[in-house]
């Protein structure tokens, strides 16, 4: 499996941007302005999806006795939080 783009991603105007300056999404849509609200979500929830990713992941290491309960919230916070846009 190959990796994704790396870390971080930003919203820039219509585009998700990753860390070496590579656009890896075009979120656009129609500027009405009822779903302007809509667009903007769905370019803060793909921005955040590696960091979705790597919190998910990190909660799964729970079984290999390798897992820091407040790290785990602390990351999945950050996520959701990206994710909402907030």
């Amino acid at each position: 499996m190959s990796t994704h783009s790396p870390l971080p991603w930003a919203s820039r105007g219509g585009e998700i941007v990753a860390a070496d300056g590579v656009v890896v999404a075009r979120v656009d849509g129609p500027n009405r302005v009822d779903l302007i609200p809509t667009r903007d979500a769905n370019r803060a929830l793909l921005a955040a999806a590696p960091e979705l990713l790597e919190a998910l992941q990190y909660i799964m290491e729970w079984d290999a006795g390798l897992w820091d309960p407040q790290k785990a919230r602390s990351m999945a916070r950050a996520a959701i939080a990206k994710a909402k846009g907030t």
